[in-house]
């Protein structure tokens, strides 16, 4: 129900740039105001420079906040590892630890029937921990590409700054107000995807067993 809602704002905010992308080509602002006075020589190589460095600093905290979650995680995951150790036999807790995700998923039942509540607890937390991780990976795929693709826009702009200039001001005006669009959808994404990775909940938090690790 949530992916599909966010489907369906993704799919709205698409076409509500899109349509702004064709008005800006339809419009002439040059019937309304004297936009030759807005640009001087070198003001597309400033907007494309500006929004470069900001996509790449973006790009560079989303990075850290990913591997700063996931060193957080692996934290709290080492922790039960050493609890789990106390509780299952030496030969169970190795044969567990080396299996991949889908296999601790599979045969979770088969180990937690040697454990206590709690420990029974420890280990579906555990399984869980691994599992958020993976998601977190993959969710914050997205954001990072998003990213990518407005460092390569802005680039390509920054090359072709002075081309641009010289096409004329109604030509400058269309193509930086069209990057602007572009990148506004582009942060727009991008927060979208930080937040779902912020509000993320695997597993319910209530009813769980006071378990001290």
């Amino acid at each position: 129900m949530r992916q599909a809602r966010r489907l369906k704002h993704s799919w709205i905010l698409i076409v509500i740039t899109l349509i702004l992308i064709v008005l800006v080509i339809i419009f002439n602002p040059s019937k309304i105001f004297h936009i030759e006075h807005f640009f001087s020589d070198y003001s597309a190589f400033y907007f494309f420079s500006a929004l470069l460095q900001a996509n790449a600093a973006i790009f560079a905290i989303v990075g850290i906040f990913c591997i700063f979650k996931i060193q957080s995680i692996e934290l709290y995951i080492n922790t039960i590892k050493q609890r789990l150790l106390e509780l299952l036999q030496d030969d169970s807790f190795i044969q567990f630890e080396r299996l991949d995700l889908n296999g601790k998923m599979k045969n979770l039942e088969k180990y937690k029937s040697e454990l206590s509540k709690s420990g029974k607890y420890l280990l579906d937390e555990r399984v869980n921990l691994e599992k958020k991780i993976q998601c977190l990976l993959f969710s914050v795929k997205s954001p990072l590409i998003v990213l990518i693709i407005g460092i390569l826009i802005n680039g390509i702009g920054l090359f072709l700054a002075n081309y641009i200039h010289n096409l004329g001001t109604v030509f400058e005006f269309k193509i930086l107000l069209i990057d602007l669009i572009i990148e506004i959808f582009l942060i727009l994404v991008v927060i979208s995807n930080i937040l779902n990775i912020l509000n993320y909940k695997l597993s319910k938090t209530t009813n769980q067993p006071d378990v001290k690790v």
